[in-house]
């Protein structure tokens, strides 16, 4: 584009008319010069909407590293209350194990009592399995906005 310097030809007929002299006959031809105005202001157009595409993909790039950041401190609130948790449950399921202990030594126990003690052992590891999925599906969402899930080379994250 910048060595066309002929951008058209036009002639133009009208006629034919009784009288010679009228007859019309016109010619018109076209150039372009190369520091057209018409050049400039594409390239000043092109500049800009440069720029405007740069500030979308800036303010882009900030959302998701916000909403990144936002998944990150999820994910390490919960990581650290699954932790609390299961410490917790593993001093109460010494607790409770004492117990049931205690109370197989006493002479004509109860068994209801080590039944409840059973069932309570199994409603917490329930909710600790809960905590665990929170964990991980909160990762997960964490894998998908930092687009490390879907990057290459591929990563098995979830490995022991």
């Amino acid at each position: 584009e910048s060595r066309q310097y002929f951008d058209f030809a036009q002639l133009r007929y009208r006629g034919p008319h009784d009288d010679p002299l009228r007859e019309r006959v016109s010619l018109g031809l076209g150039f372009q010069w190369p520091n057209a105005g018409n050049r400039k202001l594409k390239i000043a157009e092109l500049k800009i909407e440069l720029q405007e595409l740069s500030l979308e993909y800036d303010e882009e790039s900030e959302e998701k590293e916000k909403a990144l950041q936002v998944v990150r401190s999820q994910w390490d609130m919960r990581s650290s209350l699954a932790e609390q948790y299961m410490d917790i449950q593993k001093s109460e399921n010494r607790q409770l194990d004492e117990v049931s202990v205690m109370v197989r030594k006493r002479a004509g126990y109860d068994p209801m009592i080590l039944l409840e003690i059973k069932r309570h052992k199994l409603e917490s590891e329930v909710k600790r399995l809960d905590y665990l999925e929170d964990v991980y599906m909160i990762f997960l969402r964490c894998l998908v906005q930092s687009e490390k899930l879907t990057a290459t080379p591929f990563y098995n994250y979830y490995k022991a």
